[in-house]
């Protein structure tokens, strides 16, 4: 570490070495969404995102802003990761595992009294946690993901990534009248939300069940 001067942005060896794989799934329109922090990629897709630049990329490619995509399986002597350690313990892998081995409502419990440990012992990223519930739903266990969504909103009332995907389960659901008040409270915290604008629309153009 610290073999070149820092950044612009106090950040060290950034570039140089190889480009680096991101958590995130690439697509093209992510920084369409109006999130100027941390903006997040889709949920799911065919290409992981690469940032950055390694000893064999050219200098557009070797920006800190350039991001591209590749195959997750892609083998590259020029790509590579950086490796990272959370605060604490991750409570969102925590939760999971005991919704797999003994269900949703043990989980929930022990998310409680992780919440009452003391403070950097768990890690309890917001993002991480939401992308727990989408495993779930992806597992169609569309309940469990219901029940994990509610604790984060909870949680975090402020995050609309949050309400967006506690209504996207209560649409998968059925329960419509939820499902509309959480898209409309995403979008009264983050308006140019796409895929909220998108849930509400499908449900307010849907006829009610009777």
């Amino acid at each position: 570490m610290g073999s070149f001067p820092p950044n612009g942005y106090g950040l060290y060896d950034m570039t140089r070495n190889v480009a680096e794989w991101v958590h995130d799934w690439y697509a093209a329109t992510t920084y369409e969404s109006g999130r100027r922090e941390s903006p997040r990629g889709p949920w799911h897709g065919s290409f992981k995102v690469i940032r950055g630049g390694g000893w064999h990329t050219g200098p557009y490619g070797s920006r800190v802003c350039y991001r591209s995509g590749r195959k997750s399986n892609w083998v590259d002597f020029n790509i590579g990761f950086r490796c990272a350690r959370s605060q604490g313990v991750s409570a969102a892998l925590r939760v999971e595992e005991v919704i797999l081995s003994d269900g949703v409502n043990a989980a929930l419990e022990e998310y409680e009294r992780m919440r009452a440990r003391p403070p950097g012992e768990y890690d309890f990223d917001p993002f991480e946690l939401n992308e727990m519930g989408y495993r779930l739903v992806a597992a169609e266990r569309v309940r469990d993901a219901r029940a994990v969504f509610e604790r984060i909103v909870a949680a975090y009332p402020d995050s609309f990534n949050a309400h967006d995907s506690l209504a996207e389960a209560c649409a998968l659901l059925g329960d419509r009248q939820p499902a509309i008040a959480e898209y409309r409270r995403a979008i009264e915290l983050h308006p140019r939300c796409r895929t909220s604008h998108e849930g509400l629309q499908k449900l307010e153009a849907e006829e009610p069940s009777r």
